[in-house]
């Protein structure tokens, strides 16, 4: 029976026994203890985490302790000694892996994040809904820059026929009123109804 155990030691364990009913009792007790899988193929299931990583991987080496002592093939302390040697020799790279592996699911959870907003972008019934509120909003931008047309071309005609003699007033008499206006709003655009600027008092 094969034990991959290349995440934890770099390498593979066997298990040998030599009648098939014993062979497939081994091999289900390393299944059950390995668990739901952490990875599938190059990529991270969803449930990893290197606590659960460590977990697992302390599961199927009791199992595998367990499996090489029965029937007096070995001592515990043989097969322990074993594993530990092995883990101390791979820890440096279990290490770099567990990093990777990190970074690894975390770039998948971002690729379905992005995947999953593109989804809904793509939906027909929001895109016809955007589409919809975009009409709107160009509309009301129409109609507001036509209202301030409109606003505009009475604001000059007005002051032009105020500009206009009517012959109900002498000709001098409308002349004054508008230099009157014209002054009126030179003064308002200069801030002072003054000759002398108000601002020369604060000197």
């Amino acid at each position: 029976v094969c034990i991959s155990a290349h995440l934890w030691i770099g390498r593979v364990l066997w298990v040998h026994r030599l009648e098939l009913e014993k062979a497939l009792d081994a091999c289900t007790r390393h299944s059950i203890a390995r668990g739901p899988p952490l990875f599938l193929g190059n990529k991270v299931a969803a449930a990893y985490t290197p606590k659960k990583s460590l977990e697992q991987w302390l599961r199927m080496r009791e199992a595998f302790i367990q499996l090489q002592t029965e029937d007096g093939r070995a001592s515990r302390s043989q097969v322990v000694a074993q594993l530990t040697k092995l883990e101390a020799a791979y820890r440096p790279e279990f290490q770099r892996k567990t990093i990777h592996f990190q970074k690894l699911l975390n770039q998948q959870k971002t690729n379905q994040t992005r995947r999953l907003k593109a989804k809904i972008n793509q939906d027909p019934a929001l895109l016809l809904h955007r589409f919809h509120r975009a009409i709107q909003r160009w509309r009301c931008a129409v109609n507001s820059e036509r209202r301030k047309r409109k606003r505009e071309e009475a604001n000059k005609l007005q002051a032009s026929k105020k500009q206009r003699w009517d012959g109900k007033e002498s000709f001098a008499e409308f002349q004054r009123r508008v230099t009157g206006e014209v002054n009126s709003k030179t003064r308002h655009y200069d801030g002072c109804s003054r000759t002398t600027c108000c601002t020369d008092k604060l000197f």
